[in-house]
């Protein structure tokens, strides 16, 4: 990993999300499978969080999984809906 880092070229990446989304395209696929989905089931949209950026957050980590142990369907809809539901039922 270090000899990769070591041989991005320099001045390529201008943030951490850029060097993020390198990493994760280089080395996400070798994350532990427990991980992704631990990572899954502990996603809540904060307080001081949009939709519109727990929407991002959702699906980098929702893609992140594997497609063999995907969560179904029905319950991606409930995950992502269920904390933006409650969001708006505090109001």
């Amino acid at each position: 990993m270090k000899k990769w880092f070591e041989y991005l070229t320099p001045g390529s990446l201008h943030d951490w999300n850029e060097l993020e989304d390198v990493f994760l395209r280089k080395w996400g696929s070798k994350l532990n499978h427990v991980q992704a989905l631990t990572e899954y089931n502990n996603l809540k949209k904060a307080n001081h969080e949009s939709v519109q950026d727990f929407s991002k957050i959702f699906n980098k980590v929702y893609n992140s999984i594997p497609t063999h142990i995907k969560p179904p369907q029905e319950l991606l809809n409930y995950t992502m809906l269920k904390p933006l539901i409650m969001s708006f039922a505090s109001y």
